[in-house]
């Protein structure tokens, strides 16, 4: 953790040179490193005066990912009335019937649905950004100037 070769920081200083969006885990050590304003969950966009960025919290699962994966967004380039509308609350808890049978609702939730259904793959699915997601990525960067 907080060991990433500098890639956070490249990335960040990228973005305020260049304008355009940066997705990161929610509650990621990156936030306080460089003094970033937290994003409060169903806030929506918040402005960090300081840095002049954009920042909010959002679930990937409203997009297509299999677990709510909560994600922090910074934008830069961009007046407010530029950024898009997402979904700011928090997502239901998707546990399949057959494991809340199982396990019990609480292990079920322990485990949770990407550890149930990845197998081998549990960490490329947990990773993996959704195609919708991704696209609406795209569209936030575009509108940087």
């Amino acid at each position: 953790m907080g060991d990433d070769g500098g890639c956070f920081e490249a990335a960040f200083k990228a973005l305020k040179r260049f304008g355009g969006v940066l997705e990161h885990p929610a509650h990621s050590r990156a936030w306080d490193a460089f003094s970033i304003l937290k994003p409060a969950a169903g806030a929506g966009w918040q402005f960090d005066r300081p840095h002049g960025v954009w920042v909010c919290h959002v679930e990937q699962g409203h997009y297509g990912h299999t677990s709510r994966k909560a994600t922090w967004l910074i934008a830069c380039g961009m007046q407010r009335r530029e950024l898009p509308e997402l979904n700011w609350t928090k997502g239901a808890q998707r546990l399949p019937e057959w494991m809340i049978e199982r396990y019990g609702y609480e292990k079920a939730r322990r485990i949770g649905v990407v550890a149930m259904v990845g197998g081998k793959n549990k960490t490329a699915i947990r990773n993996a950004t959704p195609e919708p997601f991704r696209d609406l990525l795209l569209s936030i960067a575009r509108q940087a100037h």
